[in-house]
């Protein structure tokens, strides 16, 4: 690693940069799939669920600093109980890391602490959803413990 990495808590003051983040995230997974809202970050649903996740109302954020620069995070929760379901269960909701700060094991670390999070939350599972043809990121979440689960289709019409 080329800088000396923090992860923490996001903290309000983190929210512009969050939504910077998370709409580079959208501008980014247009590619594989249209018809993202790529201002969904700065609307107020999106707003509303970064504060949330922030505050711990609604999950956990947590970002990844360099050099006192925030370069990632990651926003995930706790789901909501499921007949179908025995075991507790978390979802990373998204995650990303700036292009040029990549393959530092950034990501790694954000999963890692949201892991970790998790099972002190009591978890016994961890989902995450990426979008076919996402193939890099595919290839991480393997290497970081997670298999496949469900396959989701859908049609045009």
């Amino acid at each position: 690693m080329s800088a000396d990495i923090k992860i923490r808590l996001a903290k309000t003051e983190d929210l512009k940069v969050i939504q910077d983040l998370n709409h580079e995230l959208f501008l980014s997974d247009s590619q594989y799939q249209d018809g993202y809202n790529l201002n969904w970050p700065y609307e107020q649903a999106g707003e509303d669920y970064f504060k949330g996740v922030i505050a711990g109302e609604l999950g956990v954020c947590f970002v990844a600093e360099a050099d006192q620069e925030v370069v990632g995070y990651l926003a995930g929760c706790l789901r909501k109980p499921h007949a179908a379901f025995k075991t507790k269960r978390a979802e990373l909701e998204n995650m990303y890391v700036k292009e040029t700060m990549r393959s530092q094991g950034i990501g790694g670390r954000l999963a890692q602490t949201f892991l970790d999070w998790c099972k002190s939350k009591g978890a016994e599972h961890v989902i995450v959803g990426t979008l076919a043809g996402n193939d890099r990121a595919v290839k991480f979440y393997k290497a970081h413990g997670f298999d496949e689960f469900e396959i989701i289709l859908r049609a045009k019409i």
